[in-house]
């Protein structure tokens, strides 16, 4: 919100400085007494100094935001709260393409399974990473779309347990890991892509996995750039008119001043 507010006054207030540069308005949308309350917040309405409208941190921060700019900048207060409208409790994770871009390394592992070091120094297959995001944000039941000869690979991964003699050789954190991995594992199920037909006939194939009709996320793993400094794997959630995870659990809690 803040950064909208601050693109719309560079490229908005010189085209109209008499009314866009609205000092009341930033006045208060620059309030420091406000800053611990709120996510962020901009201006609301055609034009001049008008309304202002902020995102609060929860029901609390809406009422200290509230009384905060009724006594201190005397302007009027309007509260609305904005419920969740659903909850995502499915998501679908295609992991069936090649990554021609990765050309050989992927003629032996497919790139969701690439390993990465994770920022507690341990080195996991990406799609771990983001299923383990996945299930921290509440997800329910995670749909992993495969190639039939990647199966068991990645049922070793999420369902098979270590063997004993493997396992016992693991560090005390590393076996809590494990079978954290398999706690993880009780939530995955498997769809084949028996042919690499895109990403749409991956979507079309996991439908029959989700019941009626539900809100659901759809993430996608794609590799960055190798000479970036940062290369490696990143989720990238795609909307298809749906929700994602953060967006349908967070609960936002404006508050209007006009």
């Amino acid at each position: 919100m803040k950064e909208a507010q601050l693109n719309f006054d560079r490229a908005g207030q010189k085209v109209c400085p008499q009314q866009l540069t609205a000092p009341v308005l930033h006045k208060v949308l620059n309030y420091e007494g406000i800053e611990p309350y709120i996510w962020g917040g901009k201006g609301v309405g055609a034009g001049g100094d008008g309304t202002a409208q902020f995102l609060c941190r929860d029901e609390h921060a809406q009422s200290q935001v509230k009384t905060i700019l009724e006594q201190d900048l005397k302007v009027d207060v309007m509260l609305l709260t904005i419920e969740a409208s659903s909850k995502v409790r499915k998501a679908v994770l295609p992991a069936a393409g090649f990554g021609a871009d990765l050309f050989p390394a992927t003629k032996c592992v497919c790139p969701p399974l690439f390993p990465v070091v994770d920022k507690d120094g341990i080195a996991k297959p990406a799609i771990l990473l983001t299923v383990q995001e996945l299930v921290e944000a509440g997800i329910e039941e995670i749909i992993i779309i495969v190639q039939q000869m990647d199966l068991s690979v990645y049922e070793n991964l999420f369902v098979t347990p270590i063997p004993k003699e493997n396992f016992e050789r693991l560090s005390p954190e590393n076996k809590i890991l494990a079978k954290e991995i398999l706690q993880i594992g009780e939530r995955v199920k498997f769809v084949v892509q028996e042919k690499q037909d895109g990403f749409g006939n991956a979507v079309f194939l996991s439908f029959h996995r989700i019941a009626g009709m539900c809100p659901v996320s759809y993430i996608e793993i794609r590799d960055t750039d190798a000479a970036t400094p940062s290369h490696g794997f990143y989720s990238e959630r795609l909307s298809l008119s749906i929700n994602t995870a953060e967006d349908s659990n967070r609960e936002g809690r404006p508050a209007t001043i006009g």
